[in-house]
Parts: structure tokens; C-alpha cells; sequence
């Protein structure tokens, strides 16, 4: 083995000395004075390692994160390159290089390569923690897609992962877990190899962020061993949130949204409650009676006739408290854009009677202490459950707080993702949520409506009309794939459908009405790996296509069928305002659109109600999912 070059070029005494630990370095790409040195390790055929006194970057990685890494604090940073991360050495390549680190006088180190391999790991525990021991600070970037990761997941190294981070200098400390750091790892512009500029994102982006605070933090703090440099990284941080209560130590899910119960009464009979008509095999109780204000038209008629379904044989009352006879829960929708308008307060008049009948209610709004407190303890001195769909502060903060003790989504991901609110999403997930149920498969569900909670979905993220959902939208990654993570280790579904609210990207940029910010961050939390996509009739075809090109461009994920609503949208335009309004659509002219679609996108195309069309959605999903040879894998029949 060859001796051990020392810090040779530009080396400075009395600068503090940062390497960075990657596939090297193209010199040329840096600025005067910002390339202390470089060394090659190199595999010999012996299975050791030689180092080398030479720059050279093969990948361009490398000099995006030294040149980055020189930029950001101002010092000279030394370049250790790996010669070949991917051969079958590569965990000796970096033991040797970290080595080399410590005889070198190297006080910070930045480590954007990483292995899943746990060998990897217990290669790199003794000399990881030799260092933290002398007083050297490693920062090591985390597995882009979540991975355990070594050795960013050593307890003596300092982990980071990327996110969407506001502020260049805007981090999150995240104390306790593993990964502890995170650091914006969108696309940006990073300097390459040979000139090159290319927009890229990663953890492995993210870490010479933070490593660049650490090598602050050891400037002003020289003798900082790593329990010091935390304390003052969690210091500095940004919060992701308010601080958590000590009294939070773990997260639970949310409890059943009724007790079991055999009856309920819905009122009123808007486009929510549909689905517990249409889908009442889905849901473990009876709809025994249901109520409407009168003047609505629907008073009298049958319920499954009004949605144009099957007679379902109980009639729409036009008196609440006809409908509730018999009942043992009472489920309200929407009521306080009605109240105001009548100039009552509804809830409190449902609540009060709901009292009176001895009835649970599941509200899909709120019903705050400081309006309804009065009932809300009579209903607890009844023993009634009164509850309603939310994600709170603190339900946020025990999911973001506790340590990250599950693995990879390692599930199929379907999602249901649309152009514009109002399509029938929802009715589609239960339809397919049904035809997965028939054909064996167990299926876990996040639902963003707020009666999710009714069908039994694993999760309820309640984000569209009328949100529940309480942390900003920031917060929406990293709190669902905690939660995705979850249930696929103790679900152990199938498959994973999600479904998104509203449209899926902008339909005009310069009209804040139209943006989908909440849907864009409930894409990147859920990671879908296959998308259906609900559209309507009067879409424009480009805008059809920037759908499609925005879900594979920003979730990384392929639409593979197309879903049309069974009620078209008419666009109306009067006096200056426009609006769109629905009517239904006849067969031929439906039909004509379905063939339109499946010819212009080359894509399956089904109207969402159709139980063929259904049928068909869940075959091309269950293709796509599976190997070429025609074996059903990943997928694994549970009955």
C-alpha cells in the first residue's frame, strides 16, 4: 500500500480542515485558493487499497458537492475521491478513506456516498466512532428513497436528508432520530465535471448544507466534539413546528370514528354523503334514514334513484327527526355555509337532538368546545362518541417526533389523482377499493375525504373542502410517508391506494385559485408508483398532457389509465363571470369521448361508475405491477 500523502496544496495551519469524502474532483471547475489537496483511493488486487496523490472526477458528483462545500463556508476543502464506489471493495475504499481523514488532521468530513448493505455498517461503526471520539465531525447524506443507509445511520455521524426547505441556510434539527438533519435537497444548479451545470437534487445535496454549519460551529467552538455540535445544530434549526409538550412520547392512531353500531342517518343528502348510499357494502353499519332540507328537490324520492343508482329502498326525509328513528348514530355533513344562509345554527340543533335520541354523530366539521362545549359533555355523560376527521398540531408533532423505526414503502402504490375538484375521485377509490376486495387482494387505504374515516381506511388526511388538516403544507411529505411507512409494516397490504383532492397541477399560474399546492405535497408524501387519472370531458387536451407530464416529471410516477366522470361539465359565461356547472352525459356522447381519449393519450380510458370500466382499471394496475412473465408480483393474494 502506498504511503499516505498528507494535506499538501493551499493547506493553511491555522484553517480548520474540511475533506469531503465523494468520486472526486474536476480541479478546473474550482474557483483560486478552494481545493486544498485531493487523493484518489484506489482498489489493488489484493483486496486493500491504495491512495493516491491525484484529483480526477470520472462521475461529476464529486465536484458538484467539493465545489458546493468550498462556496458556501470559504475555506479550502480537501478532495478524497473513490476511485470505484460500485465495486465489490467500495465499504473498504471508504473505511480507508475516512482513515486517511484522521492521519490527516481533517476536523469535518462530508459523506455523500453511502451503502444499504448493513455489512457496510459494521465495517464503519469502530472507525466512525473513532472519530467522533478524536473530535472529527462526519456528516453523511441519507438514502434518497428513505433507505437505511450507512453511514448516515450511525450513532456517531451526523445524518441528513433532503427536503423542500425554505431559506438556503433554513435547516430542521430533528433530535433522537437517526437521520437528524434535514436540509433543502430540491434541483438546483450545481457546478459539474467539465464545465458542465446541472440542476440536481438529493440528500447528497442537502449535507454539505449542514456540513457547512458544522464547519462554522467548529470555527467558533474548536474543541466541539459531536454531542456539542448537536446541542448547537438544534440550537440554530429552524422548527418544523411549535415544540412538542414533553408529555408526547409516542403516536397513536385515531380511534375508530364511531363505536360499532348497526344504524345510522345521514342529512343532508349532498354529493359526501352519495357514497355511503352507493357503497354501503363498504361501511360496517346500515343507512336506516336520511334527511334533506326541503326545496331541494330530493324530499320523497328514493336515495339510490337520486344519485342515479339502484332503488336502495329508503326514501329522503324531509324532517330530521323522521330519519333518525331507529337510528344509533347520526352522520352530519356540511352545515355551516346552510346555516348561515338560514340564519341558524344547525349543528347545535342536530347536536341537541342527537342528545335527545341517545345518538353518536360523526360531524364532517368541527365542533370546537367553545361553541358546542355545553353539549359535548352532556354527549360525554351519555357515554356518546361525538367526533369529527382532523390531523392536529399535536397528532403532527407525535408522527414527526417519534424515531423512524420502519422501513421503506415496499408496497405498490395506486393513486387517484384528477384535473379539477369535483369529479368523483372518491367514488372511484371506493370502486376500486370494492373490485380489489372481491378479487382477494388486501388493500390499504389514505383517504382525504373526511368520511374516509366511515369506510375504514387506514389513514384519513382530510385536506380538501372544509380541511381539518391543521400543519402547513410544508409538513405534508414528511407526515405521510411516516404515515405510508407505517402501514405497510403493520398492514402488510397488497397494495397501497391513495387519493389526491382537487387538480394536480396549476391550470393557470397566474390565477391563485387554481394552484395545488396541497395536492403537490400529498404527491410527494405518497409517492404513488402508478396513477390513475380523473379528467373531464371539457379539459383541454395540453392540459390533459401537463397532467400527465407534471405526475411523472414531479411524483416520479406513470399514468396508466384514464378515468372520465359519468356527469359532464358544462362551461357558462355571463355578465363577466364564468363558471362550470355539471349535467349528465348520454351514452353515445360519453363513448365518444372515452374512444377519443384512449386514441389521443394511447392510454385505457373508463367512465368511473362502470363496473366493466372498473374491472378494467384494476387489470391494468395488476399488470403493471406485475413481472413481464405473467407471475402476480409484488403482488401476493391474501385470500
Amino acid at each position: 500500500m502506498n504511503a499516505s500523502p498528507q494535506l499538501q496544496q493551499g493547506t493553511n495551519s491555522g484553517c480548520l480542515r474540511i475533506a469531503v469524502i465523494d468520486t472526486g474532483v474536476d480541479e478546473d471547475q474550482m474557483n483560486p485558493g478552494a481545493l486544498a489537496g485531493a487523493v484518489t483511493i484506489r482498489p489493488t488486487p489484493d483486496g486493500g487499497c491504495a491512495v493516491d496523490c491525484e484529483a480526477g472526477d470520472p462521475v461529476g458528483h464529486g465536484t458538484a458537492v467539493v465545489r458546493a462545500m468550498a462556496d458556501r463556508t470559504g475555506l479550502p476543502v480537501h478532495s478524497v475521491g473513490l476511485a470505484d464506489w460500485t465495486a465489490a471493495g467500495s465499504a473498504t475504499q471508504l473505511a480507508r478513506a475516512i482513515t486517511w481523514c484522521l492521519e490527516s488532521g481533517i476536523q469535518v468530513i462530508n459523506i455523500s456516498a453511502g451503502s444499504t448493505c448493513p455489512s457496510v455498517g459494521s465495517m464503519l461503526t469502530p472507525i466512525c466512532a473513532r472519530a467522533a471520539a478524536a473530535g472529527v465531525i462526519i456528516v453523511a447524506a441519507e438514502h434518497n428513497d428513505g433507505l437505511v443507509s450507512y453511514p448516515a445511520h450511525l450513532p456517531s455521524v451526523i445524518g441528513v436528508r433532503g427536503g423542500r426547505i425554505h431559506g438556503d441556510n433554513t435547516y430542521h434539527y430533528c433530535p433522537g432520530q437517526p437521520i437528524e438533519c434535514v436540509a433543502r435537497g430540491d434541483a438546483q444548479r450545481l457546478q459539474w465535471r467539465q464545465g458542465k451545470q446541472v440542476f440536481v437534487g438529493g440528500s447528497s445535496f442537502a449535507a454539505p448544507r449542514i456540513t457547512a454549519i458544522v464547519a462554522g460551529l467548529k470555527r467558533q467552538h474548536p474543541e466541539a466534539g459531536i454531542d456539542e455540535i448537536r446541542a448547537l445544530l438544534r440550537q440554530g434549526a429552524a422548527p418544523l413546528m411549535d415544540p412538542a409538550p414533553a408529555s408526547v412520547t409516542a403516536w397513536n392512531w385515531p380511534a375508530p370514528p364511531l363505536p360499532p353500531i348497526h344504524r345510522v342517518a345521514l342529512y343532508p343528502y349532498t354529493k359526501e354523503m352519495h357514497a355511503l348510499v352507493r357503497f354501503q357494502d363498504l361501511v360496517p353499519f346500515q343507512v336506516s334514514g336520511i334527511a334533506d332540507p326541503p326545496g331541494r328537490g330530493q324530499v320523497g324520492a328514493d336515495a339510490g334513484q337520486v344519485i342515479g343508482a339502484e332503488h336502495f329502498g329508503t326514501p329522503v326525509c324531509g324532517r330530521l327527526a323522521a330519519a333518525v328513528e331507529g337510528a344509533e348514530a347520526l352522520v352530519l355533513g356540511y352545515l355551516r355555509q346552510l346555516g348561515t344562509l338560514r340564519g341558524r345554527d344547525l349543528h347545535r340543533e342536530c347536536l341537541t337532538l342527537a342528545i335527545k335520541n341517545h345518538l353518536h354523530v360523526f360531524s364532517f366539521e368541527p365542533l370546537p368546545a367553545e361553541l358546542y362545549g355545553d353539549l359535548l359533555d352532556a354527549a360525554r355523560a351519555q357515554g356518546l362518541r361525538f367526533s369529527w376527521p382532523s390531523v392536529s398540531i399535536q397528532q403532527a408533532r407525535q408522527i414527526l417526533a417519534g424515531r423512524v423505526a420502519h422501513g421503506p414503502v415496499d408496497r405498490p402504490v395506486l393513486g387517484v389523482f384528477g384535473t379539477s375538484a369535483s369529479q368523483g375521485k372518491f367514488t372511484l377509490q371506493l370502486a376500486l377499493r370494492r373490485r380489489f376486495l372481491q378479487q382477494g387482494y388486501r388493500i390499504a387505504q389514505v383517504g382525504t375525504e373526511h368520511h374516509a374515516a366511515l369506510f375504514g381506511m387506514d389513514f384519513v388526511f382530510p385536506m380538501g373542502h372544509g380541511s381539518t388538516v391543521a400543519p402547513d403544507v410544508s409538513c405534508y411529505p414528511e407526515l405521510l410517508d411516516r404515515v405510508m411507512r407505517r402501514i405497510c409494516v403493520e398492514r402488510q397490504p397488497d397494495l397501497l391506494m391513495v387519493g389526491a383532492q382537487s387538480g394536480t397541477v396549476p391550470f393557470d399560474r397566474n390565477d391563485h385559485r387554481t394552484l395545488t399546492l396541497a395536492t403537490l405535497a400529498f404527491l410527494l408524501g405518497t409517492k404513488p408508483d402508478a396513477c390513475i387519472l380523473v379528467v373531464n370531458a371539457i379539459d383541454p387536451e395540453g392540459y390533459i398532457e401537463d397532467t400527465i407530464a407534471g405526475l411523472r416529471s414531479v411524483g416520479q410516477t406513470e399514468v396508466i389509465a384514464l378515468a372520465v366522470s359519468d356527469r359532464g361539465k358544462v362551461f357558462e359565461e355571463r355578465h363577466g363571470r364564468s363558471w362550470t356547472r355539471q349535467q349528465p352525459t348520454g351514452a353515445a356522447e360519453l363513448a365518444e369521448t372515452l374512444d377519443h381519449l384512449e386514441a389521443r393519450f394511447r392510454l385505457p380510458a373508463v367512465q368511473i361508475t362502470s363496473a366493466a370500466g372498473v374491472s378494467r382499471l384494476c387489470a391494468a394496475a395488476v399488470q403493471h405491477f406485475s413481472h413481464n412473465d405473467g407471475e402476480e408480483m409484488p403482488w401476493k393474494k391474501s385470500a
